[in-house]
């Protein structure tokens, strides 16, 4: 009742829950009871229509009733408005000047950044076989200062966005 009085958002992960022995949450009464509910992988996989087939076979099996999920689990994914909220609208996102132009370039920036690190290390570890001090250091602080940067620009986009 609270989820639904506060107008929570909840997502359903079911392979990462079965991973960690989670369990099967009531997702089927709460999709029926009208919660905005959406379909998420928590990292375990990035196949959304793998973690699809998960979901419709985990609820049939865990309420042992084969015709349960059927319109639940596709409305999860396909239908509810967690990915794009409000009005906006796929077309919105790819038209120029929209979110994609905005993140792209962020996210070449983010990879680059990654990839420079792990060149610098290899390069210190393979040739050079620095034991400084101030290469441990660089190779601490600049994944966290790359990765808090691009959290401000996550967030900007969801200011200019949404």
């Amino acid at each position: 009742a609270l989820l639904k009085e506060t107008d929570t958002m909840t997502v359903h992960n079911p392979e990462s829950n079965m991973g960690n022995a989670g369990g099967c949450g009531p997702v089927i009464h709460m999709v029926r009871e009208g919660l905005l509910m959406g379909r998420g992988t928590d990292g375990y996989t990035n196949d959304m229509l793998e973690s699809y087939k998960v979901a419709n076979i985990l609820h049939k099996h865990h309420l042992s009733d084969p015709t349960v999920a059927w319109g639940e689990i596709p409305q999860m994914l396909f239908e509810n408005k967690l990915l794009y909220p409000g009005d906006c609208k796929i077309d919105d996102c790819v038209d120029e000047g929209g979110f994609i132009d905005f993140v792209i370039p962020r996210i070449a920036i983010l990879g680059g950044a990654m990839l420079l690190m792990g060149v610098l290390l290899g390069l210190n570890m393979l040739v050079f076989k620095l034991d400084a001090m101030w290469v441990d250091i660089v190779m601490m602080v600049l994944p966290v200062a790359v990765f808090a940067w691009y959290i401000v620009v996550q967030r900007k986009a969801a200011k200019l966005f949404w």
